[in-house]
């Protein structure tokens, strides 16, 4: 149920029954779920274990941008992907710093 204050705005109505169904207690979760998460997780385990020894001595220096990364990205493309979508200071501010550190070697 929706209450509308004029044409443009509408507001939730919180009073129905289904504000009684809120997730703040424990929760039963399947095995085919605990397993796919588990599955999950084992992929990102493997893409970590892939890493050089140049990207392991980066991962601690730079462990916003590896926590940032999706399994089909390198650590430029997650760079860039940061840059320009600018949503996190720090993790702009490390990318930056990454980029410009990898400048500096070359």
């Amino acid at each position: 149920a929706v209450n509308e204050c004029n044409s443009d705005t509408k507001i939730p109505n919180y009073e129905s029954d289904e504000a009684e169904d809120d997730e703040d207690g424990p929760m039963i979760v399947s095995e085919e779920d605990v397993k796919a998460s588990l599955a999950r997780s084992a992929g990102v385990t493997m893409r970590e274990t892939n890493l050089s020894e140049e990207d392991k001595i980066d991962r601690q220096s730079y462990p916003l941008i590896f926590a940032a990364m999706t399994p089909q990205e390198d650590i430029l493309m997650t760079c860039a992907r940061v840059l320009d979508e600018a949503t996190d200071v720090s993790l702009v501010r490390e990318a930056a710093a990454y980029l410009e550190d990898v400048e500096s070697k070359r």
